[in-house]
């Protein structure tokens, strides 16, 4: 059949209809990434160790998350076909918990909650810069 069509329309006509059969299938994966609002607890702590703005982005379940403006990274990965579990960069097993407010993210060693809106993570909290400061 291809052949046919190419000696009915020409080579041209072939290359381009090859063209738009490929591009018509392939599928574009585009990142979701937000400003959000963060605060990181060490574990056990009701006082968080930063609160403020952070970059959040998800794809195709893998998450980063950098806090602003110190550019303090996390990165987890899906643990296996098992919905909310990933596992950090060092390779240890933490969970997430969705709300309509956010998501949660629980390590052994933290906790990491970003809202979705940013001003409920900057009332009343410290930053990365002043919590460091105080621990002085």
């Amino acid at each position: 059949m291809i052949r046919k069509f190419a000696r009915m329309r020409g080579p041209s006509t072939l290359i381009a209809f090859i063209a738009g059969v490929l591009l018509s299938t392939t599928t574009v994966v585009y990142a979701d990434t937000t400003e959000a609002g963060c605060e990181v607890f060490p574990a056990g702590s009701k006082n968080a160790s930063f609160s403020g703005t952070c970059m959040f982005s998800q794809r195709q379940g893998f998450v980063t998350i950098t806090l602003m403006p110190s550019g303090k990274r996390y990165d987890f990965r899906p643990d296996g076909d098992r919905a909310n579990a990933y596992k950090d960069e060092k390779g240890e097993k933490l969970t997430r918990t969705l709300s309509d407010k956010g998501q949660v993210y629980k390590t052994k060693k933290e906790t990491i909650k970003i809202y979705w809106d940013i001003s409920a993570a900057k009332k009343g909290a410290k930053s990365e810069k002043q919590s460091k400061g105080d621990a002085k």
